[in-house]
């Protein structure tokens, strides 16, 4: 079972999460928005807890992926394994040298 959170207060949001972590509530997605789009300025606008132990935080701004201090989409899969991918206004691009491993 999965749920989904629209909660726009920062106190109930993390109390939310608290609970979805100790499993007294489904796992589910949470979403913020701002003008009708996915926006936040301190943290992920998209974020999903799934039971199966899978998270995956994605960064928007005015509704395009986007962050400029590290990967704007991160998900952590069951089995352990991990991406990332980096966005500017929308736009995929390359991670920076430091992030790269070659």
């Amino acid at each position: 079972m999965s749920a989904y959170y629209n909660e726009h207060d920062p106190f109930a949001a993390a109390w939310l999460r608290n609970l979805i972590s100790a499993g007294r509530i489904a796992a589910g997605d949470e979403d913020r928005f701002r003008d009708g789009k996915r926006h936040r300025e301190d943290g992920p606008a998209w974020e999903r807890t799934g039971a199966d132990g899978e998270h995956a935080v994605e960064f928007y701004r005015d509704g395009k992926l986007h962050r400029e201090d590290g990967p704007a989409r991160e998900w952590t899969y069951a089995n352990g394994t991990h991406e990332v991918a980096y966005y500017r206004d929308g736009k995929r691009v390359e991670a920076p040298k430091e992030a790269r491993d070659d």
